[in-house]
């Protein structure tokens, strides 16, 4: 599913006009409908009354031909039109017409006037900025958003919580409505997905307005989210007539003294996503766990009891995991250079394996083309530097991927996967995942997909949609507090199972 900027957008709307022969007012009125019927679905009727803030522009006019609808509905409905400037579009106009000529009221609210302050029992629709906001709001209409955001109502935000911007950061933070839900219209947008701007839009859904399918399907963008119906179509079937050599041999590299669980669940994840084999290279002291433990594993323990001093398996894998738990002591780091030095297969790196590389920059030339680095913001931060903002956190990892020749997959509520030329944000996964070995288990997913075919890109893409998949489904029986990173594992059938059922 695409990503699209606010100019995309206008010009989704102005084809899909043309190309289906209906007028502005008409494409409003579609969207303000549809908006409805999402509305009361959930929340709609209310004990109180139902606030709608209309703005100036379009997003006021959305606003309106919900209000109408609900109005129709029998919900009790107050218009309060926020004048902060002296124009108003067409299509508003038509539709603030439309609304009083349907028995409606609506109440002027300008500079100086006292501010509403609805109750807990009613329900704020946010109508008053769209897409085009690029400056900070007036000071009164900041008043009033800071109004709503500490009332006790919940907040509904029109395709886009006002206040915030489609690029950059507002300059106030506390002058963006602080919405409970965003219904936005047809396609996600990009600050909805990153941690500085996401936090305003509460929990979002997907409006279809029905644009133009040609337009979105043939307008390029940079910008994508990873959603269950294109990820379904990633997954391959499993051949009748194949074996266990048909599906890879992952080799975990990492563990060290009071951290073999680490590299446990990466191998344990990877024997869960379908490896057809999986050996560990482990410190001596992990050799009896691994035994025990997952039997499935085949163990290569080094002759050092805590960690590794020496990287060579002794055969071949078709991928090589390195990192988990593995410490970056002086001679972890001469193997790993040793073992990169002669090694050109496929390669994922997490964990102390990423510190390593912050810490040691000739590495970078060691690694094949490809290779997955799957590093959470702090390992991040310790690669790239520091940043002021998460666009250009985004962009910094777009170009570090593209110069190094590498795939990127930074973790977080919306892990962003990119191999320089395209970012991909994951739409599975939940809060519970913030745990302890998460991140361990999905190198031994990615590395998984990897061995069995995939493309480094495809294989970091679908490997973390099927973590949040696994993660989603398992707190279904444990809770976001509950979860830990073994859950997520032991419901990894479950995942592949479900997303197999959507496969077209």
């Amino acid at each position: 599913m695409k990503i699209f900027n606010a100019d995309q957008i206008r010009e989704a709307d102005k084809m899909t006009m043309e190309r289906q022969h209906i007028s502005s007012v008409q494409l409003m009125e579609r969207a303000g409908y549809r908006l409805f019927q999402h509305l009361h679905e959930g929340f709609v009727p209310v004990k109180g009354e139902v606030l709608v803030l209309a703005g100036m522009g379009n997003n006021g006019g959305d606003g309106l031909v919900v209000a109408r609808y609900l109005r129709k509905a029998r919900q009790k409905v107050k218009v309060i039109m926020v004048n902060f400037s002296s124009g108003r579009s067409e299509d508003l106009k038509v539709n603030c017409q439309k609304f009083v000529a349907a028995g409606g009221e609506i109440v002027e609210l300008h500079e100086g006037d006292p501010v509403p302050k609805p109750g807990r029992n009613d329900l704020v629709i946010d109508a008053i900025f769209g897409i085009g906001l690029n400056r900070r709001p007036p000071l009164w209409v900041e008043e009033l958003i800071f109004q709503i955001n500490n009332s006790a109502a919940r907040v509904v935000a029109v395709d886009i919580p006002s206040g915030l911007y489609m690029t950059g950061l507002p300059e106030n933070p506390e002058a963006v409505i602080r919405a409970h839900h965003t219904f936005t219209f047809e396609l996600p947008k990009l600050v909805f997905l990153l941690p500085q701007t996401g936090g305003y839009t509460g929990n979002w859904s997907l409006v279809s307005i029905d644009q133009d399918k040609d337009f979105i399907d043939n307008t390029p963008t940079k910008y994508y989210y990873s959603n269950q119906e294109d990820m379904a179509q990633l997954l391959r079937p499993r051949a009748r007539f194949s074996h266990k050599g048909t599906y890879g041999h992952v080799l975990i590299v990492g563990g060290s003294y009071g951290k073999i669980g680490a590299a446990l669940m990466s191998a344990e994840a990877a024997l869960t996503s379908g490896s057809g084999l999986v050996s560990a290279l482990v410190p001596h002291c992990g050799y009896e766990i691994f035994q025990t433990a997952v039997p499935e594993v085949m163990c290569v323990p080094v002759e050092d009891e805590k960690i590794l001093t020496q990287m060579n398996p002794g055969f071949v894998p078709d991928v090589v995991a390195m990192g988990p738990g593995m410490g970056k002591e002086q001679s972890t780091t001469g193997a790993m250079k040793r073992f990169l030095k002669g090694y050109r297969g496929a390669l994922v790196l997490d964990a102390d394996a990423l510190n390593i590389l912050a810490e040691e920059q000739e590495i970078w030339g060691l690694l094949p083309e490809g290779t997955v680095l799957t590093p959470h913001p702090g390992e991040f931060k310790r690669m790239a530097g520091s940043w002021d903002n998460d666009f250009e956190m985004m962009e910094r990892a777009m170009r570090l991927a593209g110069e190094r020749k590498v795939i990127m997959v930074l973790k977080g509520a919306y892990t962003m996967v990119t191999d320089g030329e395209r970012m991909y944000f994951n739409a599975s996964g939940n809060p519970g995942m913030a745990t302890g070995g998460s991140g361990d288990v999905l190198t031994g997913i990615i590395s998984a997909l990897r061995g069995q075919g995939y493309p480094a890109f495809e294989a970091a893409r679908l490997g973390v949609y099927l973590h949040g998949l696994s993660g989603d489904i398992a707190i279904r029986e444990t809770s976001v507090w509950s979860l830990t990173a073994t859950d997520i594992i032991d419901f990894l059938g479950d995942a592949f199972l479900h997303l197999d059922s959507q496969r077209k």
